[in-house]
C-alpha cells in the first residue's frame, strides 16, 4: 500500500459534471433469457470501439460471463441489470455494480455497455446513478465503488466524473494495464 492518498482531485477529462437525468427505462436483474440480446451487444465491434479489449467471439463466452454475473448478483445481493425501454421492452444495454477485489479490499465495480443507438442519450448516467443509489442503500455493501475503464475511453471517463467518481492512483487491476481507476465513497452517495 502507498503512503499517498489513492484519490486525486485533478481531472484529465474536460467538461465532466455530475448528472441527474431521469430514467425512462426499466432495469431488471439479468437472467439466462437475456443471453441472445447480451450476445448481440457483446459481439458488436462498435460497442467496444474505445475499449482496450475486443468483442466476444462466441456465444459460449457470453454464456459463461452471464453465469458469473448472475452468480455474483446472488452472492452480493446486487449486480448487473438489463436496460430496456419502458413500454416496449427493447433491450438497450446492461449496467450495474458487482463485487470484486481491488488491492486488499472488496469494492462494488461499475459496468455499463450500451447498444450504439443508445449512446449520447444520458441512459448510461441515469442507469448507473440508479444502480449506485440502490447499492448505497443496502446494509452490507462495500464502502467504495470503482469505475475501471480504458485510459483512452474519454466518454467513459467523463461518465465516471459526472457520477461523482474521483480519479485514483490505484493500480490497474486488469491484465492489460491500460486502464484507469476511479473511486467513489458509496456511504456519501445520494
Amino acid at each position: 500500500m502507498s503512503d499517498t492518498s489513492p484519490l486525486s482531485s485533478e481531472s484529465p477529462v474536460p467538461h465532466a459534471h455530475r448528472g441527474s437525468g431521469a430514467l425512462s427505462h426499466v432495469l431488471a436483474p439479468l437472467s439466462t433469457e437475456d443471453l441472445p440480446e447480451l450476445w448481440l451487444l457483446h459481439s458488436d465491434p462498435r460497442a467496444f470501439e474505445l475499449d482496450s479489449i475486443g468483442p466476444l467471439e462466441t456465444v459460449d463466452q457470453m454464456q459463461r460471463v452471464l453465469g458469473v454475473w448472475i452468480a455474483s448478483h446472488e452472492r452480493d445481493g446486487y449486480g448487473y441489470h438489463a436496460i430496456r425501454t419502458r413500454g416496449t421492452g427493447k433491450f438497450l444495454g446492461v449496467a450495474g455494480l458487482s463485487g470484486m477485489p481491488l488491492g486488499e479490499r472488496w469494492v462494488a465495480n461499475t459496468y455499463v455497455r450500451l447498444a450504439p443507438e443508445a449512446w449520447g442519450t444520458g441512459l448510461a448516467t441515469a442507469a448507473l446513478d440508479q444502480s449506485l443509489r440502490a447499492v448505497a442503500s443496502l446494509r452490507d455493501t462495500p464502502r467504495e465503488a470503482a469505475f475501471i475503464t480504458a485510459d483512452q475511453n474519454l466518454p467513459a471517463r467523463r461518465l465516471a466524473e459526472r457520477l461523482g467518481f474521483t480519479l485514483s492512483t490505484e493500480s490497474d487491476p486488469t491484465e492489460t494495464g491500460a486502464h484507469v481507476v476511479y473511486l467513489l465513497d458509496l456511504h456519501d452517495y445520494s
